[in-house]
């Protein structure tokens, strides 16, 4: 029944060229159930909770006729790994071939990427999201006094400030969706998307990606800081949510972004075309604050200090979107920020905090960081009362410089607790 998909299948997973895996995926692309698995098989937010060493258990073969596809939804469904689940699972595989043991664990290695997939097929199967990360200035440039000769000392920079928010790419197809950084959808925006369908009405665009930072409606004059935190206290909320403002610093076409992974036009042209679009309620563009060379870049890292920003970000005018970390974009700072897995707490023997929150212990490198300073009562209190949630996020600590510690390892010099990110993953652990 599946003999025409499982050759398809062991040919893709028999070539070594990429090339031709991509030629192999073309050729298969109507082969019945092929392009569901492969979908299946590159789609991480797909899970299953079926391992090969459960599919292998002893289990009583149950009398279910499932066909592949039903039962592909199926165990995404229902990925508790339970036994009533594999017991299908394993049905499936004894009535048929054992290759799809590896498909169901999904270890099957196809050796293509979802953005190889979707090229292959012409269309955004997968979900692929690498947004444009920038570099810091100070460590690429000015720490490590190299890289600087890559521009030209014509060269311009565009300068904006830089936000504390939540990274958000918003896609405008037939419909729009907006995503965190990692592609994960992020649900109850229908106030502001309501917004984006009358900014891109308006304006007359289609089939293009946003890309920005998410923030509360700043009512109260928070900080920086708190309003970052109000931010991600909002975003993560279920059910629907309001006031949330998007700020556009750069767009790229659909194809662009999904397949390309990089943009046809410079930074100095996607500007051109940013500037002239009409801003909406909760949909603004983020403005150019002034257009520079490379040696009036320290001035502006006193402005932003001076201003009490975070930063400001340099766009290189000829710089490509690129979806990776890229020195077309910079990032300066006068202090730093690191984000680092949280691994553990520490209690306070005396003192205010007795017998509660003395201070996180977070990963660096091979050694550990006590963070004790940033942390309100009303937050130590609630990080204090439900470790194993905290236990393992990612935090973002601000610091002076790299230090020596008494052992002579790596630390921290006056390191401050900025904010919990749980818009990143252990996959975004850096140091600035």
């Amino acid at each position: 029944m599946y003999n025409e998909l499982i050759e398809a299948l062991n040919e893709l997973i028999s070539e070594t060229s990429t090339n031709k895996k991509q030629d192999i995926l073309k050729k298969h692309k109507e082969t019945p159930g092929f392009r569901d698995v492969i979908e299946f098989l590159t789609n991480d937010f797909k899970t299953t909770g079926i391992s090969t060493k459960k599919i292998q258990k002893e289990l009583e073969l149950t009398e279910d006729n499932d066909d592949l596809l039903t039962l592909l939804d199926f165990v995404v469904e229902n990925n508790t790994g339970k036994d009533s689940v594999v017991a299908r699972v394993k049905t499936f595989v004894d009535k048929h071939d054992p290759i799809f043991e590896d498909v169901f664990s999904k270890n099957l290695k196809l050796g293509v990427s979802a953005k190889t997939v979707n090229k292959a097929f012409g269309e955004y199967l997968v979900p692929v999201f690498n947004v444009q990360l920038a570099f810091p200035y100070d460590k690429e440039i000015g720490m490590d006094k190299k890289q600087i000769d890559r521009y030209e000392d014509t060269d311009k920079f565009y300068v904006t400030q830089k936000l504390d928010g939540y990274r958000a790419v918003t896609v405008v197809t037939d419909k729009i969706k907006t995503y965190t950084r990692k592609g994960q959808e992020i649900e109850g925006l229908e106030e502001l998307h309501e917004k984006v369908n009358e900014f891109v009405t308006k304006n007359k665009l289609s089939n293009l990606v946003l890309d920005g930072e998410l923030l509360l409606v700043n009512h109260d004059n928070l900080t920086s800081d708190e309003l970052f935190r109000q931010t991600s206290k909002a975003l993560r909320k279920k059910g629907s949510k309001k006031d949330i403002e998007y700020n556009i610093f750069d767009l790229l076409t659909y194809n662009e972004f999904m397949f390309d992974g990089q943009s046809k036009q410079t930074y100095e042209n996607r500007r051109k075309a940013l500037d002239t679009l009409t801003g909406v309620d909760l949909v603004k563009i983020v403005e150019v604050l002034d257009i520079i060379t490379k040696d009036q870049i320290k001035d502006w890292s006193e402005t932003a200090t001076n201003n009490g920003w975070e930063g400001v970000m340099l766009n290189y005018q000829n710089g490509k979107y690129e979806t990776k970390r890229t020195p077309n974009l910079l990032k300066v700072k006068k202090m730093h920020t690191a984000d680092l897995e949280l691994i553990g707490f520490k209690e306070a023997i005396d003192g205010k905090f007795k017998g509660g929150l003395q201070s996180i212990v977070v990963q660096f490198g091979d050694n550990t960081v006590d963070v004790g300073s940033g942390l309100s009562e009303e937050l130590r209190e609630e990080i204090w009362k439900n470790q194993d949630f905290y236990l393992g996020k990612i935090v973002e600590i601000q610091y002076f410089e790299v230090s020596e510690n008494q052992n002579g390892g790596k630390s921290l010099r006056f390191p401050v607790f900025k904010s919990f990110r749980f818009d990143k993953t252990k996959e975004d652990i850096n140091i600035d």
